[in-house]
């Protein structure tokens, strides 16, 4: 008999926990959609946070005089408004806009900045020497003048050379005497800054 009575304990313990282990599942969920609701209700029936406001109430006389500062501060002034009126502006321009002929209306620069600012060619123009403003060469024309010096110092002189590019003589000396090319294959001309 207490065997059977110990079976059906053991059987009532182990039932409960079998319900337990049911139900935690159904009740994490129940908890989730409980906490869902929530986050709904709140997006519909939205709260505003507590403001620390201090309950201070305005008088009537200080409500008044605050609505006249800002009346008094919108209010337009028409003694400087009258002032600015009387103000007449001269100009020593021409009446009108020049207007250019078709012959003068270029889209080019003026030859001051042209002179003095590189400009911005496309690969048609780099081909002609005499479009490229003085002092400004193309970096494959430089790598020509280097090339030509070097295969004929004799015929490619400086002088030659800045006659032909429109340089200066002293520049293209200097260019000559501390650049030259260096060939792929050769590697006893390259130099390696071993501090770096």
């Amino acid at each position: 008999m207490e065997f059977l009575k110990q079976l059906r304990n053991i059987g009532r313990e182990i039932g409960k926990q079998a319900k337990i282990r049911a139900k935690k599942p159904f009740n994490q969920y129940r908890a989730l959609e409980r906490a869902q609701k929530e986050i709904d209700d709140q997006k519909v029936f939205l709260k505003r946070a507590p403001l620390n406001v201090p309950k201070r109430e305005f008088t009537k006389e200080q409500i008044e005089h605050s609505k006249s500062f800002v009346e008094e501060s919108m209010k337009s002034d028409d003694e400087f408004l009258s002032k600015l009126s009387k103000i007449k502006v001269t100009s020593d321009d021409p009446d009108g806009p020049a207007k250019l002929s078709n012959a003068e209306h270029s889209h080019q620069r003026p030859t001051q900045l042209t002179n003095k600012l590189p400009i911005k060619q496309s690969a048609q123009s780099q081909t002609h020497s005499a479009e490229i403003p003085r002092g400004i060469v193309p970096l494959p024309t430089l790598i020509d003048i280097l090339h030509n010096h070097h295969l004929e110092p004799n015929e490619w002189t400086a002088e030659v050379l800045s006659e032909k590019f429109k340089l200066r003589q002293s520049d293209v000396d200097d260019f000559l005497k501390n650049t030259s090319l260096i060939d792929e294959t050769d590697k006893s001309k390259v130099v390696l800054n071993e501090a770096i």
